[in-house]
């Protein structure tokens, strides 16, 4: 593993062409068109860049991806993540998995889902929205009729299925 460049408590790992680091830590975590396994740090910024695990107290990600980011405050411009878990969630032109928080906003960006205290989300996009207080524009691909709904109609299919099965054996 290559050795980190470190100064005055900021950690900048070099990164060659198709290099995967495996972990990096710091205070300050600056990570520029890498790849790093994880991340830990009190602040992380990546800017056109990969990781599979951030773990911080300050994440900002710019053009970059994030398999899973644990933190207590989350930036993500332009940039993609699978779990984002995190007290302050801000999304801009981004998109997510799964996010959830104390307060996550989503402008512009989407997300399959969006769990949190306080959900704005303003000319973006959710699958299934779950919130305290869920404000602004947003336009979920279920709400609590349809989730109700869809469990019905599942509930239905299912049974007819196995209804069906049974028929099929007493026949036999």
């Amino acid at each position: 593993m290559p050795e980190e460049e470190q100064t005055a408590g900021q950690v900048t790992p070099p990164c060659k062409e198709d290099e995967v680091v495996s972990e990096v830590g710091g205070e300050v975590v600056q990570l520029q068109q890498g790849s790093v396994e994880t991340v830990r740090g009190q602040e992380v910024n990546l800017q056109q860049s990969m990781a599979r695990t951030i773990r911080a107290d300050r994440a900002d990600l710019e053009n970059s991806l994030a398999l899973r980011i644990e933190a207590g405050e989350v930036s993500l411009d332009s940039s993609a993540a699978g779990l984002v878990r995190a007290d302050t969630v801000h999304m801009e032109e981004s998109q997510g998995c799964l996010v959830s928080g104390q307060e996550v906003t989503v402008q512009g960006g989407g997300s399959y889902a969006v769990v949190g205290g306080m959900v704005r989300v303003e000319g973006g996009r959710a699958g299934l929205v779950i919130g305290r207080h869920v404000d602004g524009e947003v336009r979920p691909l279920l709400d609590l009729q349809g989730a109700a709904l869809f469990g019905a109609l599942a509930g239905l299919a299912t049974g007819l299925v196995f209804l069906l099965r049974e028929l099929l054996r007493r026949r036999r």
